[in-house]
């Protein structure tokens, strides 16, 4: 969930290792280059991101709130292409169909 700390966002990720955590910041970048450059820090599997529009505050912009959903939607997916890659290596089966 996403904090709104005077005027920024801030929320942690943890990821499994540091490469899933590296993954993830790679995917956010794409987006970022668009809406918003975050401010952020990644320590092993950890990522910290905080979120504000520096030109014109810094206060919290519409870019900042769509970057912080993609943020969510980049970790949602990989959080279900997890389950579905531990599941398959569980039951040996190579189709699974979630509804998240």
């Amino acid at each position: 969930m996403w904090l709104k700390e005077k005027d920024k966002l801030r929320r942690n990720f943890i990821f499994k290792d540091f490469k899933e955590a590296f993954a993830f910041m790679t995917e956010v970048a794409a987006v970022a280059e668009q809406l918003n450059h975050p401010e952020w820090t990644n320590t092993y599997h950890k990522v910290s991101i905080t979120l504000c529009t520096h030109k014109v505050g810094p206060i919290i912009t519409e870019r900042d709130d769509k970057l912080a959903a993609a943020n969510d939607a980049i970790t949602t997916a990989k959080r279900s292409l997890n389950l579905v890659a531990a599941y398959t290596k569980n039951t040996g089966t190579g189709s699974l169909s979630l509804n998240l």
